[in-house]
């Protein structure tokens, strides 16, 4: 079974093509005291960052600050480091003059079983799947720039598309996977999937963020957990024991009582939708769907090396 692309899909395709080779440069603005290093963003001490409200490499703020450190790559092209230098120094500009920090990602993933499941009638299903995540995402600092407490205003939009029959978190069944083979490849259109707002009452031990948000991306993490740069078995990346929601109105509060210790707490609520992922934002909220709900907390001692 050949992949089967629509004009849109070759399009995103190439865009995405484009961006990976982007992205394998020094592509995305580095923000002012983040190391242009090989080593990776999550190495001990664990909690580097006290401004970060939570060490989930697919918290925006992470994602940022991980893709503006240069990498080793073998298709380093010195004529493409120059030409996307000013580029670079553009979105460092704006980091420095308005505190807007941002990154445009894309993803994609192939993937091929050897067998798909025979039905009753003898028909196999599809044995390969096949999409991409295009998304544009930032953080802008709107209060309190070099402060004790900081306000800071977090957005990220998506386009999450196949390429192929099927994308690859619907693969599973068809191969007798209990698990999503690719997590979070799906499909839906540009959808302001998170914005919310981080407030640091005093930076570094009391915190709170408020607005749409992704539960996924703030508990239960750990340095692979994301699917577009760690696991994509959803035995690893989700936890089945949390009752895990979508894209929904949430709360978060952090506090940090020593310098190893914090406390993170979360609530999301979200009215169950069939049309996306809550995608006119906060429209859902009012609708008469089931109201689903999750929360968590967690305690965390971080080791730091002596």
């Amino acid at each position: 079974m050949g992949l089967r692309y629509t004009i849109g899909g070759i399009m995103r395709l190439f865009v995405g093509l484009v961006m990976s080779i982007g992205v394998a440069m020094p592509a995305l603005a580095q923000q002012p005291g983040v190391q242009a290093e090989e080593e990776g963003a999550f190495a001990a001490p664990w909690f580097v960052d006290p401004t970060d409200m939570t060490r989930n490499p697919d918290d925006i703020t992470n994602r940022l600050k991980q893709e503006a450190k240069r990498k080793d790559t073998l298709l380093r092209t010195p004529g493409l480091d120059r030409m996307l230098r000013p580029w670079n120094e553009f979105k460092d500009q704006i980091y420095d003059d308005y505190g807007l920090a941002f990154g445009v990602f894309y993803t994609a993933l192939y993937q091929k079983a050897d067998a798909s499941l025979v039905d009753a009638n003898g028909q196999s299903g599809p044995d390969e799947a096949s999409g991409g995540i295009l998304g544009i995402a930032g953080t802008w600092e709107l209060l309190g720039r070099d402060t004790q407490h900081p306000g800071s205003l977090g957005f990220r939009l998506q386009d999450r598309h196949r390429m192929g029959a099927i994308p690859p978190q619907n693969l599973g069944p068809d191969i007798g996977s209990l698990w999503l083979t690719g997590t979070a490849f799906n499909e839906f259109d540009m959808s302001l999937v998170e914005l919310y707002w981080d407030q640091h009452i005093i930076k570094d031990r009391l915190a709170f963020r408020f607005g749409k948000t992704i539960p996924f991306a703030i508990h239960d993490y750990f340095k692979y957990k994301s699917p577009v740069s760690g696991f994509q078995d959803s035995n690893f990346t989700l936890n089945s024991s949390i009752a895990w929601v979508g894209f929904g109105l949430g709360a978060v509060g952090l506090v940090r009582p020593t310098s190893d210790i914090y406390v993170l707490a979360e609530s999301t609520m979200l009215r169950e939708s069939r049309t996306g992922p809550a995608s006119t934002a906060f429209s859902t909220m009012a609708s008469t769907s089931p109201l689903l709900t999750s929360a968590g907390t967690r305690v965390i001692w971080t080791l730091r090396e002596r």
